[in-house]
């Protein structure tokens, strides 16, 4: 049973305030004085956990490992309500290994567990240990399989994306925007457009044929695909746009007066570009050996700051030398605070 103490813990951490570090110490010197109490470490690791201390939270729960082996007992392991927050914890704070320790002493998973725990491997690049872990799961639910999917494209593993894609519709799930748009994504990637084409027939018939994030990535796949009249279509067609939808539009018109065009129409409909965009607009004036547009789009870089991203000097340079200035290109590259391979290429 918890003591007194356990109790005015329990009142501090249901006041919506974080506890104080000075509370955490006088905590733990509590724990260290009263090992017997099993449910004092398990309100512990459970308030620390519910309202963001997560430091302390994970302190808590090595301290008891340390100090108090014998009141690891079911609570701690089975109760969602201690562990499902301090699992989502060590995984948002990249600490895999001690989030997979806990894992591991659960005497009960559920999805909402599992799912987290593949998060957490593919954020940490762990793909293989994330495939083994998803394909022994007894229950999966959609974000199992969107996770999974997602987390294939992410490390360049396109066809296995779009495999499972397939095995995921087989298996009945139903999709959201984030699963449609990895998966054409992956299709962009492998110039899969008969699948490609597949994927965005489906998609007409969902409720996310509107959505941006699906839109931006249709857009990409005919794109990468050469299919410009299709993408273009899919993108005149998108009620809302974001920076990538016209970005994915410009890359898809290569180096020609149409990319510099839809940047400008970008702009007059109050979108800011980010590194990728303008550096994709510049390389194209370079392409056109457009000195005059490359210097108005220089100004606006200074003035912005993207400036200061290796790959927007890196085109400049390029684009001044193109344009016979190799003064200014000079210039360029010695102001640059950082260098890579590219830049002494150009």
């Amino acid at each position: 049973m918890p003591t007194a103490c356990s109790i005015i813990f329990l009142n501090q951490i249901s006041s919506h305030e974080t506890p104080s570090s000075p509370f955490i110490q006088n905590w733990a010197v509590f724990l260290k004085c009263n090992k017997s109490y099993g449910a004092s470490w398990n309100l512990a690791i459970s308030g620390y956990s519910n309202y963001g201390s997560s430091t302390d939270a994970v302190g808590v729960y090595k301290l008891m490992l340390k100090d108090a082996a014998m009141n690891l007992n079911q609570i701690t392991f089975s109760n969602n309500a201690y562990i499902v927050p301090l699992l989502d914890m060590c995984v948002k704070l990249g600490l895999i290994f001690v989030a997979k320790r806990y894992y591991d002493e659960m005497l009960e998973r559920n999805v909402v567990m599992c799912n987290t725990m593949i998060i957490g491997l593919i954020q940490r690049g762990m793909i293989e240990e994330s495939k083994r872990l998803f394909h022994g799961l007894k229950e999966r639910d959609s974000i199992s399989w969107t996770t999974m999917i997602s987390g294939l494209m992410q490390n360049g593993m396109e066809r296995e994306a779009v495999d499972m894609f397939r095995e995921m519709i087989l298996a009945g799930f139903t999709m959201d925007q984030f699963t449609f748009g990895s998966v054409s994504t992956a299709c962009g990637s492998l110039l899969a457009l008969g699948e490609g084409k597949q994927i965005h027939a489906y998609v007409t018939r969902t409720d996310h044929k509107d959505n941006v994030f699906v839109g931006s990535a249709l857009v990409d796949m005919y794109s990468k695909c050469k299919i410009i009249k299709s993408g273009e279509t899919v993108f005149k067609r998108m009620t809302q746009k974001s920076v990538v939808s016209w970005t994915a539009m410009l890359v898809g018109y290569g180096f020609s007066e149409e990319a510099v065009k839809i940047f400008f129409e970008m702009q007059r409909n109050g979108f800011e570009p980010d590194d990728f965009t303008l550096g994709s607009v510049i390389s194209s004036c370079a392409n056109l050996a457009s000195l005059e547009q490359g210097a108005q789009f220089h100004c606006q870089a200074l003035v912005s700051g993207l400036i200061s991203f290796i790959t927007v000097s890196n085109v400049f340079i390029t684009l001044f030398g193109k344009c016979g200035s190799m003064e200014d290109s000079y210039q360029l590259f010695i102001e640059m605070n950082t260098r890579d391979e590219v830049s002494w290429t150009a």
